[in-house]
């Protein structure tokens, strides 16, 4: 799914939740109807009720069926977006066991990297498991315009990132040069900058 249908789908899955979670509807769409098994049903009650999960269901005496009756559409939605959301997230986290399997999906189990703890990576470090990445198919770079006191090396910190990411460099500086020409902004106020963004 390129970055520009994920944002398009993410934008109008949020808003229908909202809408969802204002109704207030307890009701469940007869898809799921034996769709989910009991652990996918209890981890979606769980994150519908918290701590207070036991007062509204029994979950060890009740079968699939019954448990399936404490969820409506917004509790199955709402769970779906944050799951998706944390998938994104974590494909920009390193962790020992998928740096390892990074390693081994492209043949090099036996690289510097295997033995070197995450915590000692320096720059270099980083910059080569990223090439690394996007050879593997797991990250791939997407492109927005910012504020000109955005280094290349904020961009994934920014409090407030671009609305809307550019599968091409050519793409985004088009769409620039369009606000520019339009006096929209100056050429000394934005730029293009490229983000690396997990494949999900």
């Amino acid at each position: 799914m390129n970055i520009t249908t994920r944002q398009v789908v993410q934008h109008f899955l949020s808003k229908f939740l909202k809408q969802l979670q204002r109704e207030k509807v307890h009701e469940l769409d007869s898809f799921f109807n034996g769709f989910f098994t009991k652990e996918e049903i209890i981890a979606m009650l769980k994150s519908t009720y918290g701590n207070t999960v036991s007062e509204h269901v029994n979950i060890d005496s009740q079968d699939t069926s019954e448990l399936l009756d404490f969820l409506s559409n917004a509790d199955v939605l709402g769970y779906f977006v944050k799951a998706w959301h944390d998938e994104i997230t974590q494909n920009k986290a390193l962790h020992p066991i998928e740096v390892m399997k990074t390693l081994e999906q492209l043949g090099h189990s036996t690289h510097y990297l295997a033995s070197k703890a995450i915590v000692f990576w320096d720059e270099y470090d980083h910059a080569n498991y990223r090439v690394m990445l996007g050879k593997a198919g797991k990250v791939y770079t997407v492109y927005g315009i910012y504020d000109k006191a955005v280094s290349h090396e904020d961009a994934e910190l920014v409090d407030s990132p671009p609305k809307r990411f550019y599968e091409t460099y050519d793409k985004a500086k088009a769409v620039m040069d369009e606000l520019i020409a339009s006096g929209t902004y100056t050429k000394d106020e934005i730029h293009v900058l490229p983000l690396l963004v997990g494949d999900a």
